[in-house]
């Protein structure tokens, strides 16, 4: 009889136990539920919370993570490859779920959360991003170039190059840039011979992504000469010039082409350049020739780019002449120009008084003084 007693007790024990263990658990699940649901609420602070929650648990949320991926809810699916972007080292099985969003989910705003998402975690996601390159979908190709450029996954660079052949502009327009994104001397060749791309956003991108490579472009200075030579489009010619600028010394055979783009066509970054490779006295004076011209705009590019510090010493009396200038913007860059002369514009001292005192336009009055406080080691 007490045995039988004993045993009933166990027995109610356990389901007593029972009852409550699934309490808990429903409890939980509930819990659990309710946290995907914030992640598609309208309360956008909600959903930062849920996020927040999610990622800081990623060890034991992981199951809730993958399910809300797959949720009908869009607003759930972009909450979910949000929370994986917040993960600090989320695991490889969030990470090939998270490529499976970004190549395949019928949402384009899904799919682009998916790939900032991809593009916080970094190189982890390399070769997802490499083997995204092979997609259908060219904007898929793109995004995948691009990524692989941001996160610096240098092994995916002979697979970037098969893709400048790719029959999608876009597709070839981020290669080029991602290509210069790496930073590799070695992918010169390759971005020199984008230049002569059917499309002319394709041959901007690739001067954009030798002006990213600096003086390690040096070799495609020829390339970008001819295509100044040869090219009408002012977004192109921009991107040639920038090009040349940031390339540096090196770049001084285009200076001919770069004097004929900035003070015929009208191409301030080409002046930028001149401003920058320009050593030699006979193109400074060139340059100088330019404060007589009876176009506004381009003296005022002239004076400009003559800011150049001592390199424009040669011509401070023109640039003392051209302080005399009815045109603002033309007196400014002449009083800078001369600031950035130092002592050897000593002789311009009082022209630059008279403008730091009276000139009727505020800009000039204060670059004159600046100028002067430069000419006297201030």
């Amino acid at each position: 009889m007490k045995t039988a007693r004993t045993i009933c007790v166990i027995l109610i024990s356990i389901s007593a136990i029972t009852v409550v263990l699934s309490a808990l658990l429903l409890r939980q699940i509930w819990r659990d539920e309710r946290l995907i649901r914030s992640l598609g609420d309208s309360d956008e602070g909600l959903r930062h919370l849920a996020v927040s929650r999610l990622a800081k648990r990623a060890n034991n949320s992981s199951h809730l993570i993958l399910r809300a991926l797959s949720d009908d809810d869009v607003q759930i699916r972009a909450g979910a490859v949000r929370v994986i972007g917040e993960i600090d080292h989320p695991s490889d099985l969030l990470i090939t779920e998270l490529l499976t969003v970004f190549r395949n989910d019928q949402i384009e705003g899904v799919r682009l959360e998916a790939y900032g998402s991809l593009l916080k975690i970094g190189l982890p996601v390399g070769e997802g991003f490499m083997e995204s390159l092979s997609s259908d979908n060219p904007i898929v190709r793109r995004l995948a170039a691009i990524g692989i450029g941001r996160i610096g996954f240098q092994a995916a660079r002979p697979c970037l190059v098969k893709l400048l052949n790719d029959d999608d502009d876009g597709v070839r327009s981020r290669v080029v840039t991602a290509l210069g994104l790496l930073g590799c001397r070695e992918s010169v060749k390759t971005i020199e011979i984008a230049l002569a791309d059917d499309s002319p956003t394709v041959r901007a991108d690739a001067a954009y992504s030798l002006a990213q490579l600096g003086s390690n472009a040096e070799e495609a200075v020829p390339a970008l000469i001819q295509c100044l030579e040869h090219c009408d489009s002012r977004e192109l010619q921009t991107a040639v010039a920038f090009a040349l600028k940031e390339i540096g010394s090196a770049s001084r055979p285009a200076i001919p082409e770069l004097m004929k783009l900035a003070f015929n066509n009208g191409n301030d970054t080409a002046g930028e350049a001149l401003r920058d490779i320009v050593e030699d006295r006979d193109t400074v004076r060139a340059i100088a020739e330019k404060l007589r011209d009876e176009d506004e705009s381009v003296r005022r590019r002239a004076a400009w780019t003559l800011v150049m510090g001592l390199r424009a010493e040669p011509v401070i009396p023109e640039l003392i002449a051209a302080l005399d200038d009815r045109s603002n913007s033309v007196r400014w860059g002449a009083a800078v120009a001369l600031g950035e002369v130092g002592s050897p514009s000593v002789v311009a001292e009082d022209h630059l008084r008279r403008l730091a005192k009276s000139d009727v336009d505020m800009n000039v009055r204060a670059a004159a003084l600046t100028a002067l406080n430069k000419i006297q080691g201030k």
